[in-house]
């Protein structure tokens, strides 16, 4: 199958400057939260600075690809790839994408929610070509 393009921006903000995500394509979000036992998005355990605890029950590298703050990533996908979503290395979630058939590339902006006095965690929204 031909493959497609799928271009990831992360907006730089200052929560979660330093921390990667990783832009999972691989196997969908339901399935992902069922095999981790993720209850929802951004219950996580949290350090004394409100900050997510790293997780032990995977390694997101296996999963995904990792993302910088303020970088842009580019990625070739199968066909068959219908979906997209983020994660951090404590296990929060972000939303997933559902991605139409029809089209050959696809922009998403990454963002972060959250912070301060409570875990930041990442955001996707589609973007439009201009």
């Amino acid at each position: 199958m031909p493959a497609k393009k799928l271009v990831v921006r992360r907006k730089w903000k200052l929560a979660s400057a330093l921390m990667p995500y990783w832009i999972i394509t691989r196997v969908s979000k339901e399935d992902f939260m069922q095999r981790f036992l993720l209850e929802d998005d951004v219950s996580c355990d949290v350090t004394d600075w409100e900050q997510a605890e790293e997780s032990a029950d995977f390694c997101p590298w296996e999963w995904g690809v990792p993302i910088g703050n303020g970088k842009t990533l580019e990625l070739e996908i199968e066909e068959d790839v219908s979906s997209v979503f983020a994660v951090t290395m404590g296990g929060l979630l972000s939303n997933e994408i559902i991605l139409d058939s029809d089209q050959s590339i696809y922009q998403i902006l990454l963002t972060t929610k959250g912070g301060w006095k409570e875990p930041s965690y990442p955001r996707l929204l589609p973007m439009r070509f201009t």
